[in-house]
């Protein structure tokens, strides 16, 4: 007798991916299919835990890529009850899974990622993908269209900015804004993990300027790129005021299926692509076409 069917929810998030290209991975399909072909091992053991990709496949409808990225926890585990003590698993040779599936889709390098709060984020697939593929990777998220064109409009007078930097994994990655490298460049001369910044206008000060430099709205957003996890603007339009929060206006969906267990990879695969399909407009608006391209 199967399980009666309970409805689930799935957070999935979109990004782009871009990697600077190499004699031999010149596009981020080379990369995934050289680990399908097993020309490059698509396996990685740090100190504690092994990550792998499995299950890669190509797939004609949608054009994509897809497959899952897992990480396998062998120390420290432990079973039992609520109110009780815990025992030590021991599971051999083996590991407790958890993982990420995900769909990549070649049209503007956009990588459809399903959240698991037990799993990676995709600043560990990123890692994971420059230490195997040797080149610079960038996963970054997709933001509302409105929330870009409002921060970087030429018609908007910056007000404040709030950031939080952590410490880049790649620390010869330098930005081409000056506030930003500048920025990162403290960090990295520190053994801090990470940066808060936060800079405002005092209106109350009579001699205190209007508005921030127009150049701190690209450094908010390059930083935002490079993985703050804080990226927070005030922004006065027309003298309405508007606060902006590139955090919370990434392009994301929430899909609900029934199912009666643990759903396949390839289930979520398609909730993945259920998911492209209602934010692809959101998605066309972020990238754009010709002198609209953000």
């Amino acid at each position: 007798m199967s399980d009666p069917l309970q409805k689930r929810k799935y957070t999935i998030d979109f990004f782009q991916i871009t990697i600077m290209p190499t004699a031999e991975i010149n596009e981020v399909e080379s990369g995934f299919e050289m680990m399908m072909d097993d020309q490059i091992d698509s396996t990685l053991t740090t100190s504690n835990y092994l990550y792998d990709l499995w299950g890669v496949k190509k797939r004609t409808r949608p054009v994509s890529i897809a497959g899952e990225f897992r990480k396998f926890r062998k120390q420290d585990l432990e079973y039992g009850l609520p109110k009780n003590e815990g025992q030590p698993l021991d599971l051999g040779e083996n590991g407790l899974i958890e993982k990420n599936c995900f769909v990549y889709y070649p049209e503007n390098q956009i990588l459809g990622w399903c959240r698991n709060g037990n799993a990676c984020t995709t600043k560990r697939l990123e890692t994971f993908l420059q230490e195997k593929w040797g080149t610079d990777v960038s996963i970054i998220p997709v933001i509302r269209a409105d929330a870009i064109k409002r921060l970087l409009s030429g018609n908007s007078i910056l007000k404040r900015i709030e950031i939080t930097v952590p410490k880049p994994t790649n620390p010869d990655m330098i930005p081409s804004n000056d506030f930003s490298a500048q920025t990162l460049q403290m960090l990295n001369s520190s053994d801090a993990d990470s940066m808060y910044v936060e800079m405002r206008i005092d209106g109350r000060k009579g001699n205190s300027n209007k508005s921030l430099k127009d150049n701190l709205k690209f450094a908010v957003r390059e930083l935002f790129e490079m993985g703050a996890t804080k990226a927070k603007a005030v922004v006065d339009e027309n003298g309405a005021i508007y606060p902006i929060d590139l955090i919370a206006d990434r392009v994301y969906s929430i899909q609900e299926i029934e199912t009666n267990g643990n759903p396949p990879s390839g289930t979520i695969h398609k909730v993945i692509d259920s998911a492209m399909n209602e934010c692809r407009e959101s998605i066309n608006e972020y990238f754009g076409t010709g002198d609209k391209k953000l």
